[in-house]
């Protein structure tokens, strides 16, 4: 009898988390069918690739600790720039999306130049075309995006890159990984730690941060020696 209970404890727990599961899956299409209406925009994905869900990106930028102003965005394989099209809701310094399919390019200069609503607080959008292992990060403070776009050998030259670039140009970068398959091609790097493993409804997602570089250390400035007091003569 108890195990009989059990057993449907237990199926109605898989039943439960089966609708949980579909419910989220039913709440994010029509979030992002919601966004590509309100926006006027095509962002939907295809065989060949699978969006951001907007509200997953605006979640976790939202939630990082940094002056948005201070930074530049970049989408690795950006896709029709949905993701690209979110972070300009922030004010960051720029947003660069890019993308090595020329066909999802053009789509994201589409997107970019038909984007409508009103929310945009970024001044500097560009999608570029180009293989992201051979992208060459800019000298400024940067926030990483990643959508779980590629694959375990392109990820580890991203990473070569990344880490001679702030080797060249110490400064604040954030990598935000979606779906963190290959996360170890960033925690193996000295100047990046793992600060957040979480996730967005089903989208499990990792952010990596730099260390701050250390001041170098200043010496005590040294007190002017005292003149020995004068003796009066007796």
């Amino acid at each position: 009898m108890i195990a009989e209970a059990a057993g449907t404890v237990a199926l109605l727990s898989l039943s439960t988390l089966g609708s949980l599961r579909l419910s989220a899956l039913f709440d994010g299409i029509v979030d992002q069918a919601f966004f590509d209406l309100r926006h006027g925009v095509d962002t939907q994905g295809s065989e060949d690739f699978a969006p951001s869900s907007a509200r997953t990106v605006r979640s976790v930028i939202g939630a990082l600790p940094i002056a948005h102003e201070e930074h530049v965005f970049i989408d690795l394989g950006c896709g029709k720039g949905r993701a690209l099209l979110v972070a300009g809701e922030f004010p960051f310094k720029r947003c660069l999306g890019v993308e090595r399919s020329p066909a999802q390019h053009q789509a994201a200069l589409a997107n970019l130049r038909r984007y409508r609503g009103g929310t945009r607080r970024c001044g500097v959008m560009e999608a570029r075309c180009q293989d992201a292992a051979l992208f060459e990060f800019p000298a400024e403070p940067c926030v990483i995006y990643m959508f779980n776009p590629f694959p375990g050998p392109v990820l580890h030259g991203i990473a070569e890159n990344l880490e001679r670039s702030f080797r060249q140009a110490p400064r604040p970068i954030t990598v935000v990984y979606i779906h963190p398959s290959w996360g170890r091609s960033f925690a193996r790097l000295p100047f990046l730690r793992s600060v957040a493993l979480s996730r967005v409804v089903t989208d499990y997602f990792e952010v990596f941060s730099s260390t701050a570089p250390q001041p170098v250390p200043q010496a005590a400035p040294q007190a002017a020696p005292q003149a020995a007091p004068s003796r009066a003569a007796a």
